[in-house]
């Protein structure tokens, strides 16, 4: 079946999408705690740990026991599902990094990864 192009007013806003999960992911490689959670909203998760503070918190566990991240994002899609503006960005990431605990040793983790997005 042939593809047809996204109408026009869809690029900008895949093109700012994706601009803000790249914000995110040079963010998290820099360890820097204030941009990351500058992009999460009053209703913050990650993974089963909801709302800002526990959120936070695990962002601070998380960059204090890695050194080195390379945070790497593949095969974005940018979906608008509801059709109320809120989008869902799927796509695959990779983490490597050194982890501190212990004895440094190196850290390599891939999955599948979604980030759900409201204006």
């Amino acid at each position: 079946t042939p593809t047809t192009a996204a109408p026009a007013a869809e690029a900008p806003a895949r093109t700012e999408t994706l601009a803000l999960i790249e914000s995110f992911r040079a963010a998290y490689e820099r360890k820097d705690l204030t941009a990351v959670m500058a992009l999460f909203g009053a209703e913050a998760r990650d993974r089963n740990v909801t709302g800002r503070q526990p959120v936070e918190q695990l962002y601070v566990k998380n960059f204090a026991a890695l050194d080195g991240i390379r945070y790497d994002l593949a095969q974005l899609g940018v979906k608008a599902p509801a059709g109320n503006g809120d989008l869902v960005v799927e796509g695959r990431f990779r983490i490597r990094a050194t982890r501190l605990a212990g004895h440094p040793r190196a850290m390599d983790v891939a999955g599948p990864i979604r980030w759900f997005l409201r204006r």
